[in-house]
Order: structure tokens, then C-alpha cells, then sequence
């Protein structure tokens, strides 16, 4: 739910930004509906992996978390541009957190391949 308003917000910040800016265009309205199927294929597949292994929305909740990250600091950095006076602490929790989440990797599952491991033979 958050993340669909954090979208909302961030997708009329936008458009406010884009009409103040005059550069309002289709293709960043093309950019936002691209952004909204984007999301509701990762729930989607959130859903289904959830459901294939039997767990208590897991991988939804992690899809959410990272589409809450993403839009609002999106909406904090396009709010800020028209304007508003966003406190220091929030604005750099909200970057590290961006940061985090743009450079975390996958643990490894021990299931990758080694040194000498052919499937050939």
C-alpha cells in the first residue's frame, strides 16, 4: 500500500516538476507507466515465489521495501527540487538507505559452480 502511494506522489511530483520546468513530455509519462508494469510484474513474481515455496509473503514484503526506498527518495529529491526545505538527517538516511540497496549483492546459495565442476563429462 505505501509503496502504490509513494508511487502516486512520486509520479505527481513529477508532472508538477515537468509542467514548472516546461519539459513536460509523453515520454516521461511513457517512463511512468513503464515504472507501474515494471512494479506489478515484481509483485507479481513476488507472489508467485512466495507461493512456490510456501512462505508468508516474504519476497513481497522485499519487493515492497525496495519500491518504498526508491520512490521516496525519489519524491524527497523531486519535492526538494520544487522547493521544499527537507530536513539534513532524513535526506541522508533515505540516501544511505538508496545506496544500500543499489549496491547490496545476493549471498552466495552454495549452489554456484567451482573450480574443476563440469557438467560435460
Amino acid at each position: 500500500m505505501a509503496a502504490g502511494v509513494l508511487f502516486l506522489c512520486d509520479t505527481i511530483l513529477g508532472a508538477t516538476r515537468a509542467l514548472a520546468e516546461r519539459r513536460f513530455s509523453s515520454i516521461g509519462f511513457g517512463r511512468a507507466i513503464t515504472k507501474f508494469i515494471v512494479y506489478a510484474t515484481s509483485f507479481l513474481a513476488g507472489w508467485a515465489i512466495d507461493y512456490a515455496l510456501g512462505l508468508e509473503a516474504f519476497a513481497q514484503l522485499g519487493i515492497a521495501l525496495l519500491i518504498v526506498i526508491r520512490e521516496g527518495s525519489s519524491a524527497m529529491e523531486t519535492s526538494a527540487a520544487l522547493g521544499f526545505p527537507w530536513p539534513a538527517p532524513i535526506r541522508e538516511r533515505l540516501e544511505q538507505l538508496r545506496e544500500e540497496v543499489e549496491g547490496a549483492t545476493i549471498p552466495p546459495t552454495g549452489m554456484e559452480a567451482t573450480a574443476g565442476d563440469d557438467d560435460d563429462e
